[in-house]
């Protein structure tokens, strides 16, 4: 009993000094959305940062004699250090506090510090460590009867079974989470949780449920009033709606958490939001719109010496140049995307940028070079396993083959990609593989097999709401008609056609259409 009131004596001594000292160390639920370190004393200067620690070694040198006192000490110490990403001094305060814990049968302090060492791991992606660390903390926990904080380390669990993609064993940790925290009332921290079930509903492609649990996070931070954490999950908003394709949704989403991150001055969280409403207006075919994101996404990433994930926005600046058949400035953006990719030994990665690099060779006319690309793409992607991605550089090689006269060649590398496609669900891919597959039957006049197949793309194409890729298909399905002599069925769709792609900011196929319905 007497070490239990020691303890409380020193938790009030610590609580008072380090209210002086103005930072409150915890292990925060939130460490997904809020300890990365661009948000870790996001607004200190480094002199402040400096006088804290300061602060905390003369008084963890003033109460050397009160053990407990001396372990909340160590502690507070790592948490600063951790703060500022150096972890070996933060693990060595830390592995202090343990010994000591330890050493005076502490239970609580040696589970408290058990988590923190657990955090560490955690972000140095040493995610077997962490969770040994924090399976010890919850067992001693469980020992001591304190069911409330072991709410923290099933939601710690579950981050380690999401960053594995262990998504049932994190979507069980996080529930446990939550019972725990909805028992004891704890609003912020069942915010916390409800924003990684819709993380791990998302991985799954359960995007209704996703929303849902991204809802209540929201509703929660928003009775809570803070304001801050809800941009993070008003980021996620705008990707399920990305991904469910309403893109109005989207945009406005992304806008919100973009407002709310500037007036927190959390640069760093704008360059993601900047990135993904590139993305949308990229989908929308407003190409500047979405290199002026991309662009301010690069500024702010180059700004905090983010190079890893410069080579996304670099990749998609690649892909927006190259719809605007920019291909040098395109080549340009994927060379600087696939060098950071080779140095981070991102393997999968670089075999996206030779698959996008043999794309712009193709329409430079360097097929050598678009053939070695798409090869060592193919190489890769096989060498990983991964075969899902095999199909669109196959797709690629039936396009450089059927752009040669290749035909029988353009066609066994489409049905490559169509088994694939069909294989692993991918309906939209299969669209455009059939639309391809209807041109080859076309240039080799074998009109029924090319209508059945611009006839598949097209019923895909409406599926999604793809009005622009119907446009094409419509065109092609005139062609076919023309030739077959079926006039009245050819100007029907070179109309359709031509409808469509006024609604679209393509003048070059806008041109086309045109001169194809002066004929009639």
């Amino acid at each position: 009993q007497n070490g239990s009131v020691d303890a409380d004596r020193a938790t009030a001594i610590v609580q008072s000094e380090v209210a002086k000292v103005g930072h409150d160390m915890r292990i925060n639920p939130a460490i997904e959305q809020t300890s990365h370190p661009r948000h870790l004393h996001l607004t200190d200067p480094k002199s402040k940062r400096s006088e804290r620690i300061n602060t905390l070694e003369q008084l963890l040198r003033d109460f050397a004699t009160s053990s407990h006192a001396r372990i909340e000490f160590l502690n507070q110490l790592g948490s600063e250090y951790q703060s500022i990403r150096e972890f070996d001094t933060a693990k060595a305060y830390f592995q202090q506090s343990l010994e000591l814990s330890r050493d005076l049968k502490y239970v609580q302090g040696e589970a408290v510090t058990l988590d923190l060492l657990g955090s560490i791991s955690y972000h140095l992606k040493q995610l077997d460590d962490a969770r040994s660390l924090f399976e010890q903390s919850l067992a001693l926990k469980l020992q001591i009867g304190n069911r409330q904080s072991t709410a923290n380390n099933y939601h710690f669990l579950g981050l380690v079974a999401q960053k594995l993609s262990l998504y049932e064993e994190a979507r069980c940790n996080y529930q446990l989470a939550l019972e725990i925290n909805s028992d004891f009332g704890d609003r912020f921290a069942q915010a916390c949780t409800y924003h990684q079930l819709g993380l791990v509903a998302q991985e799954l492609s359960s995007y209704e449920e996703a929303r849902r649990n991204y809802q209540l996070a929201l509703e929660i931070k928003s009775e809570l009033g803070d304001r801050c954490a809800q941009a993070g999950t008003y980021h996620q908003l705008g990707k399920v709606y990305h991904q469910l394709r309403k893109y109005t949704e989207a945009l406005h989403n992304y806008e919100i958490a973009l407002k709310i991150n500037s007036e927190f001055g959390d640069r760093f969280a704008q360059a993601d939001t900047y990135h993904q409403l590139g993305r949308v207006y990229q989908q929308l075919r407003q190409y500047e719109q979405a290199r002026k994101h991309y662009q301010l996404a690069l500024k702010i990433k180059i700004e905090f010496g983010d190079r890893l994930s410069q080579a996304s926005t670099c990749h998609q600046l690649g892909r927006v140049a190259e719809e605007l058949r920019e291909y040098a400035q395109a080549r340009h953006n994927y060379e600087l995307a696939l060098a950071i990719h080779i140095e981070s030994g991102n393997r999968f990665a670089q075999s996206s940028i030779y698959h996008n690099l043999g794309i712009v060779a193709q329409q430079l006319t360097e097929y050598e070079q678009a053939q070695s690309n798409y090869e060592l793409a193919l190489a890769i992607k096989t060498e990983l396993g991964n075969r899902f991605a095999q199909a669109c550089t196959y797709h690629q090689l039936g396009r450089m083959a059927q752009e040669l006269g290749a035909y029988a060649q353009a066609r066994h590398n489409y049905q490559l990609a169509l088994a694939i496609q069909v294989e692993f669900g991918d309906r939209i891919a299969q669209a455009r593989t059939h639309h391809n597959l209807g041109m080859i039957a076309q240039h080799l006049t074998e009109y029924a097999a090319a209508r059945r197949n611009y006839q598949l793309a097209l019923n895909i194409f409406g599926e999604f709401g793809d009005r622009f890729s119907q446009a094409g298909t419509y065109f092609h399905l005139g062609k076919v008609a023309q030739a077959l002599g079926e006039m009245d069925i050819a100007q029907t769709n070179y109309l359709l056609d031509l409808q469509i792609r006024s609604g679209f900011n393509d003048s070059h196929r806008l041109g086309i259409s045109l001169r194809n319905l002066e004929q009639f």
